[in-house]
């Protein structure tokens, strides 16, 4: 009894030192970063943050400056957390930034609560892995959803886990499908995992060896992807009533998707650069557009995106085998290796050529050459917040690797479906443009596998002894 109290005191202890730490990282990043420096770098900031004040001005979803408009384009929860940090600081942007730290230390618990379901003695290192990851903390201090869907993604992955550990299954399956689909109202992404949860549910019970239970996971499956449909089902009707359909995501930012992955194709079929990509399939948009200029002209905004959509999904499908596995390997390396440090180069006001600039005008053989070449005339200081953030990179994909042997060794084949699965899908679902800040999501998956490759050295070391 006094060695757990003991243990406790102690783990209370460490969480309380790396909350003192993590305030004043973030406190000194909020007193040197200029005004304005955080809405101006974030990425896509703008499209978020025009619903948000549209929301406080008319009190609904619409366009701001046509508020007769409805707004589908973005999801809703992101313009509405940014919302209501607006209201409550009278319009200070710098209340969004400090909500997404907190925002990012509730995911930090939560992560630590995942591994110390597995390792306990690790909890406290998943949290410091999390709120001190280079990447996620840069984003955390830019007007991004991706700090809110992290924590979203977290939790569903929390609620899966605790499900497969529990006997109150139906309890946790609808706790998971209510987080999945709450992350999906921050961004769509993760919505194909909603119609996977009848076979996920089973699949992760039997590997955890509950066989006997085949038959009523499906069916939590089953109520878990209602449950989350239920969630989903205001904003479709939002976008139905928009004229756009009974749609989660409309075909005006799948054309936006699709066309940049076709950027991306077009500059490995032709070796151009991103500009000359660029211009050239929007050339090629145009010239298709005048060919049917006359039924183009009595479309609606639905059916003229519906139309660009199926005409860049025959396009993406038209470029050669080879060009679209070099596509899709590049942006694999782009999502597993970028460091995120370009974050804090837009923080700092550190003077970059950066590497998606570098693209538009230069011909690489991969995004990663062009991220390097970047840093070739880059201030020291840059150079080091690079090599920081590639080094957290290299050394918890290096571990991730070992992580996923022990795993296998341990025949945790739940946990190690989960993982990397979770990680697969996301990385797959990027297409051609996966990058950093698509990865924050699924950082949870690869700190679990990392530390389970600590484990793996440890034992490794034992044999050796």
């Amino acid at each position: 009894s006094d060695v757990c109290s003991s243990d406790l005191n102690n783990k209370r202890i460490s969480v309380w030192l790396v909350f003192l730490m993590y305030s004043v990282v973030n406190a000194l990043l909020l007193l040197y970063v200029e005004s304005g420096v955080h809405l101006a770098e974030g990425a896509d900031a703008g499209s978020w943050y025009s619903p948000a004040l549209a929301l406080l001005k008319y009190g609904s979803f619409v366009v701001l400056d046509s508020p007769e408009t409805l707004m589908t384009y973005r999801p809703p929860l992101y313009p509405l957390f940014e919302a209501i940090m607006l209201w409550i600081s009278n319009g200070e942007i710098l209340s969004i930034i400090i909500g997404q730290i907190v925002l990012l230390w509730i995911t930090g618990i939560f992560a630590g609560r995942i591994v110390g379901m597995f390792i306990p003695k690790y909890q406290i290192i998943a949290l410091s892995l999390i709120v001190f990851n280079p990447n996620a903390l840069g984003i955390a201090h830019l007007v991004q959803s991706d700090t809110l869907y992290a924590l979203c993604v977290v939790l569903s992955v929390w609620g899966l886990l605790k499900y497969t550990l529990s006997n109150d299954k139906l309890k946790w399956a609808i706790v998971t499908s209510i987080f999945l689909g709450i992350g999906c109202l921050v961004r769509p992404t993760a919505q194909y995992i909603i119609f996977l949860l009848p076979i996920i549910f089973p699949l992760v019970n039997v590997l955890y060896g509950h066989k006997n239970i085949f038959k009523k996971s499906i069916v939590n499956g089953i109520i878990g992807a209602v449950v989350s449909g239920v969630i989903l089902l205001p904003w479709v009707m939002h976008n139905e009533e928009a004229g756009w359909g009974y749609v989660l995501v409309t075909s005006q930012i799948k054309t936006v998707y699709l066309r940049d992955s076709v950027i991306y194709a077009e500059t490995r079929d032709k070796g151009v650069s991103r500009g000359i990509a660029s211009n050239n399939i929007l050339e090629g948009e145009e010239k298709y557009i005048d060919s049917r200029r006359e039924l183009w002209l009595q479309m609606s905004d639905k059916e003229m995106s519906d139309e660009l959509v199926e005409y860049y999904s025959e396009k993406l499908i038209s470029y050669p085998a080879y060009v679209l596995l070099v596509g899709y390997l590049d942006s694999f390396v782009d999502f597993f290796g970028g460091g995120g440090s370009v974050n804090f180069h837009n923080l700092l006001s550190i003077d970059v050529v950066k590497a998606i600039e570098k693209n538009k005008t230069e011909i690489y053989s991969s995004r990663l050459e062009a991220a390097f070449d970047s840093l070739s005339d880059a201030p020291v200081q840059a150079i080091l917040i690079s090599v920081l953030s590639f080094l957290y990179v290299i050394i918890i994909r290096g571990l991730g690797l070992l992580g996923i042997l022990e795993l296998i060794k341990r025949k945790e084949h739940a946990l190690l479906l989960i993982t990397t699965g979770l990680i697969t899908y996301f990385a797959m679902a990027a297409l051609f443009v996966g990058n950093s800040r698509y990865r924050l999501p699924v950082e949870i998956g690869f700190v679990i596998l990392a530390l389970y490759g600590v484990l793996f050295i440890k034992d490794f070391k034992k044999i050796k002894t």
